[in-house]
């Protein structure tokens, strides 16, 4: 082996891993695929029935950004609603607590961080159909909502719609 081939060597092989760091990076925030998912919280606040709603939307392929709408209806009513673009923060580990069990979770946050959704993990399920073809799907049950002490426009909806369920 010349001195030219090993060159070719050593400058594939950090392209190799590079790629197949891309290729299962991209396969671990898919969740959402190319639709939307919705996320439903309710609960009760000064006798009138809250329900609130995200839907998700995907910006790009891998889940990296995402858009989310926030609709909050009192009494079947909507009294307030918000849009926010979220970018998936990966610099530290999440949790979501629910019915005293925790699961681990992915921070997606706002630009200015006044705003950070936590979705339970995904995970994957395979399944094989009956023509043969393998069918997979990822899912996420549960999503916090999460407000900087700044923002106040939310801060009275904090303590009533504290978990959000995938629907």
């Amino acid at each position: 082996m010349n001195n030219f081939e090993f060159r070719i060597i050593l400058f594939a092989f950090p392209f190799i891993f590079l790629c197949n760091f891309i290729s299962h990076s991209q396969e671990n925030y898919r969740w959402f695929g190319r639709k939307y998912a919705l996320y439903v919280s309710a609960g009760y606040m000064n006798g009138k029935r809250l329900v609130s709603g995200l839907e998700i939307y995907p910006k790009d392929s891998v889940n990296r950004e995402i858009h989310v709408k926030l609709e909050i209806l009192e009494n079947w009513k909507i009294v307030d609603s918000a849009a926010f673009d979220l970018y998936l923060d990966t610099s530290r580990l999440e949790f979501i607590a629910v019915d005293d069990r925790k699961y681990e979770a992915i921070q997606y946050r706002s630009k200015d961080n006044t705003v950070r959704v936590n979705f339970e993990k995904p995970e994957k399920h395979e399944s094989i159909l009956e023509n043969g073809m393998e069918w997979v799907y990822w899912s996420c049950n549960y999503a916090t909502v999460n407000y900087a002490s700044t923002y106040n426009r939310f801060k009275k909806y904090r303590k009533v719609l504290k978990v959000y369920y995938e629907k």
